[in-house]
C-alpha cells in the first residue's frame, strides 16, 4: 500500500488521454492491476466533472508539492464505514 500513500492527494496526468486531476482513490486488485481514481478540477463554468479511473502505470505525478491532505479524524470519519462510489468493474 506504499504506492497508494505516495500518489493519493497528488496531481496526476494520464499519459494517453491527458486527463488530469487529484488522485483521490486507489483500488488494489488481486491480479496486480491497480487503479487510481482521479478527480478533475471544475470546468470554466464552475461545474464539477466526473472522476475517471486509470491503471496506475498510466499516470504521472505532475505536482505533489501542493498535495491534498485531509484530517478525517477531526470530522469523525474513519471510525464508521461509509458507502463510497463503486470502484471500476473489471
Amino acid at each position: 500500500m506504499q504506492r497508494a500513500e505516495s500518489i493519493l492527494g497528488s496531481t496526476v496526468k494520464d499519459r494517453i488521454t491527458g486527463f488530469s486531476g487529484v488522485a483521490t482513490s486507489y483500488t488494489t486488485y488481486l491480479t496486480g492491476c491497480n487503479r487510481v481514481g482521479v478527480t478533475p478540477t471544475v470546468d470554466a463554468d464552475g461545474k464539477t466533472r466526473e472522476d475517471a479511473w486509470f491503471d496506475e502505470q498510466r499516470l504521472d505525478v505532475i505536482a505533489d508539492k501542493d498535495k491534498v491532505v485531509l484530517d478525517n479524524s477531526a470530522a469523525g470519519f474513519g471510525a464508521t464505514p461509509r458507502r463510497q462510489a463503486d470502484p471500476p468493474a473489471r
